[in-house]
């Protein structure tokens, strides 16, 4: 209770002290009743009041819990403080606490609350880039070219990281690049032997008849070693809209470790795909999700959902029932999703 009085104080003199403007970049909540007559929510959503140019200001709030069953829960959880000043033109200077980013965030095709319902493995992304430290970036060309870098220290750690982004944003595709190491001190970790790589690439097209998305990055590995293939995250989707058909499919394989947590699966790969009608900002169809791990036997989950868009949210509906395997937590259940960002 006192951390909501507290976000609601916050938030009530955000907008009394300063002309903001309110927006959320990731919005995704998803609630299910299984068949076992149990209802869960789980949700992250981030929350940044910008005052513009005339103060400067930024402040980033990020919300994420797990599997709320009761009203009785502790619903508002704070995950993330963002703070970011600009002492130049297109140049910013920021201070996080908690989660700052996602890398190789999508909201198409097979990721959220809806496949993996564990805390902390949602695969919405690679993985949240978070920590305590700080950040600076650039606006360049218009804001369609950011460089960002990043020292902070991780969770539970006692050393620095240094991580670099850089975003080209286009109209019709976005890239992010990634690269990073695991200790700022760059002679120390050479001389000892522990000094990590970290790498990545994600690209988005977005045509409206045909959307594309890959993203492929690789965690820690000591610079003069391969990581293992297990230890890649790859995610590959496809989105086709043909007249009143829609498609999706997507092609996933999990990392060993994901956000810091060791995932208890090795060999996988998932299998997503949906088809249906769609008519202006309103669809519906059927869906299949495939999983198989060298942990588990093939499981197989089929789906009916429809939904709707209204101010880049997209609000889903479904029901869904398990044809195989016991990789799904229930046999058969429905859901509401909602995914976006404003």
């Amino acid at each position: 209770m006192k951390k909501v009085a507290f976000l609601l104080f916050f938030i009530f003199i955000c907008s009394v002290a300063f002309s903001t403007t309110i927006l959320f970049p990731e919005f995704n909540a998803y609630t299910e009743m299984n068949s076992q007559s149990s209802m869960f929510t789980s949700y992250r959503i981030d929350l940044v009041f910008d005052t513009g140019s005339k103060f400067g200001v930024k402040v980033g709030l990020g919300f994420k819990n797990y599997n709320i069953t009761s009203f009785t829960s502790n619903i508002v959880n704070l995950s993330s403080l963002k703070i970011y000043a600009s002492p130049a033109e297109n140049l910013y200077l920021g201070y996080f606490l908690g989660k700052n980013i996602t890398l190789g965030y999508t909201e198409l095709g097979y990721r959220g609350f809806q496949f993996h319902q564990r805390p902390n493995f949602e695969y919405i992304g690679y993985k949240d880039l978070s920590g305590s430290g700080l950040e600076i970036y650039m606006d360049l060309m218009d804001a369609q070219f950011q460089p960002h870098l990043y020292l902070y220290q991780p969770n539970d750690t006692n050393i620095v990281n240094i991580d670099t982004v850089l975003y080209l944003k286009m109209e019709n595709y976005t890239l992010e690049g990634y690269f990073g190491i695991n200790n700022v001190d760059v002679y120390t970790a050479s001389q000892q032997n522990t000094l990590c790589k970290r790498f990545g690439l994600f690209v988005k097209t977005v045509y409206g008849k045909l959307d594309f998305l890959m993203g492929l990055y690789s965690p820690d590995s000591l610079l003069s070693e391969m990581p293992p293939a297990d230890s890649f995250y790859l995610n590959i989707t496809e989105h086709i809209v043909i007249g009143y058909f829609e498609q999706t499919l997507s092609l996933f394989s999990r990392p060993n470790n994901y956000n810091g947590y060791a995932e208890n699966i090795s060999n996988d790969f998932d299998f997503y795909i949906s088809a249906g009608a769609k008519i202006d900002n309103f669809g519906a169809g059927l869906e299949n999700s495939v999983l198989y791990s060298s942990n588990y036997e093939l499981s197989d989950r089929m789906g009916i959902y429809v939904y709707f868009t209204m101010d880049n949210i997209i609000y889903k509906f479904g029901i869904y029932y398990n044809l195989m395997g016991n990789a799904f937590s229930s046999a058969y259940g429905g859901f509401i999703s909602v995914i976006g960002s404003i």
